[in-house]
């Protein structure tokens, strides 16, 4: 048995990354009331991981002594435009945004490796003394999301507070025919504490009322998902191989953006002066076309695809209260949480392969065990 301290010390697994980030922006004041903005952001990052694995360590002993080396070069350029319109006298205050937003990324990666080394005095300082395996690479320049939006923020003596918005992204992950999604929001609140009545009573230094609707979308996959792909392959032809190309990604055009559609009601409170405030939230959320990965039979050349595989709801409550306990010299604030959150499967995709465990409206993150109703003991004969 290999002492796994011998071989903790024999094994290399460093990883270096190099990242450069930079963000500038400028406001133009256009006439009374009305301004634009610009601002524009880029990161560009560097990762390298080495592997080696020296005479001494355990993947040496089962096999041979072996060593990787990988690149990975990625980068974003972030841009966004806002015009800005704003006006308010004694009673009205009203705030109206317009704004465009393009990301784009990419990102390329190269991995080459060797076994068989002759010995590890070297490690990767030249991997072409050991036997090269197949290096491999690959590169993606199609990440982009362009948006527009706009937002009116209008208040009324700081009471009537009401929010409205939409946006519309378009995501180069998605089918030809879903590459865009329309988000509304709406939001209201009612700022009692500045109420006359709420004044007389003396108790509360802030309390408001709030209620809010708005979808919200996901794009949070790998580019080229609803994609054919093809990848490479060697086959045997007569005494030697011959490298080609074989499917292995089911296109998926009417693969979309995942909605969520969010109602919440909620409550801000705040006695003597806010040294005790909190809030209280209760949120009713739904959220259709969900991304997942589906499986697919075994006659299909691959195992599985990304689709929209149904529809899920949840409701959800929330009590935040914060404390100052002690102001001066020594200041001592306490907060405490309370949560609860239950979701289920509400729709899902007949296509869907469900395990015979698996019922329809289980919640979302059901964990499933073997359950036991009786132990049945061996009969002894004598």
């Amino acid at each position: 048995m290999q002492n796994p301290l011998i071989s903790a010390a024999e094994e290399i697994n460093d990883r270096e990354w190099r990242t450069f980030q930079a963000n500038g922006g400028a406001t133009i004041k256009l006439w009374k009331g009305f301004s634009f903005r610009s601002t524009v952001g880029m990161r560009y990052q560097t990762r390298r991981n080495d592997i080696f694995y020296g005479a001494d360590s355990q993947t040496a002993k089962r096999s041979s002594i072996y060593g990787s080396i990988t690149n990975i070069e990625s980068s974003s350029l972030q841009n966004s435009n806002v015009l800005s319109y704003s006006w308010k006298n004694s009673s009205h205050d009203v705030a109206i945004m317009v704004g465009h937003e393009f990301v784009t990324k990419w990102t390329r990666q190269f991995s080459a490796g060797a076994t068989q080394f002759p010995n590890d005095e070297i490690g990767l300082a030249d991997l072409s003394l050991g036997t090269p395996s197949t290096p491999t690479s690959n590169e993606n320049y199609d990440d982009k999301l362009l948006s527009f939006f706009t937002r009116v923020n209008y208040a009324h003596m700081n009471r009537y507070l009401f929010t409205a918005s939409i946006r519309a992204d378009g995501s180069s992950k998605f089918g030809k025919n879903n590459k865009w999604g329309y988000f509304p929001a709406v939001s209201a609140a009612w700022r009692l504490s500045e109420e006359t009545f709420i004044k007389n009573i003396g108790i509360f230094s802030d309390l408001k009322l709030r209620i809010g609707y708005g979808l919200a979308g996901n794009n949070r996959i790998n580019n080229y998902q609803s994609l054919a792909i093809m990848s490479s392959v060697t086959a045997a032809s007569g005494n030697g191989a011959q490298a080609g190309y074989a499917s292995n990604q089911v296109p998926n055009p009417d693969l979309k953006w995942e909605t969520t559609t969010e109602v919440n009601f909620g409550l801000d409170f705040g006695f003597f002066r806010n040294r005790i405030n909190g809030s209280v939230d209760v949120f009713f959320k739904e959220v259709k076309d969900l991304l997942s990965w589906r499986s697919l039979p075994h006659t299909a050349v691959t195992t599985g695809i990304w689709s929209n595989i149904g529809k899920t709801k949840s409701t959800g409550f929330e009590l935040t209260l914060n404390t100052v306990n002690l102001e001066g010299p020594l200041h001592w604030e306490s907060t405490l949480t309370y949560t609860s959150y239950r979701d289920r499967w509400k729709e899902r995709d007949p296509k869907v392969i469900l395990a015979p465990y698996v019922k329809e409206n289980d919640p979302v993150s059901a964990i499933y065990t073997v359950s036991y109703t009786h132990l049945t003991l061996p009969t002894i004969c004598s």
